[in-house]
């Protein structure tokens, strides 16, 4: 039978959290490299405003998956030590 954890500990909860943070770390990055450029090329216009509002939105993913991320971790390292 194989085991339903692996090596390191982690729970599958945090282990989807830290795949998915990748995700929207890349979507960051994504979407400030096409800020600069709409914002140099076309500033003020509707494409410019369209990506500011999509960086937002992944920064604000980013931002609770690296808290739940956080509270996650703590967790789990509570219920590990006995202090829970």
């Amino acid at each position: 039978m194989t085991p339903t954890t692996d090596s390191s500990g982690r729970s599958p909860a945090v282990q989807q959290l830290r795949r998915i943070r990748l995700y929207y770390a890349a979507g960051v990055l994504t979407w400030t490299a096409s800020l600069a450029w709409t914002a140099w090329w076309h500033p003020g216009s509707r494409q410019m405003w369209v990506v500011l509002l999509l960086l937002g939105v992944f920064s604000g993913l980013f931002t609770l998956t690296s808290l739940w991320l956080r509270t996650a971790t703590v967790r789990a390292d509570r219920v590990v030590s006995g202090a829970l």
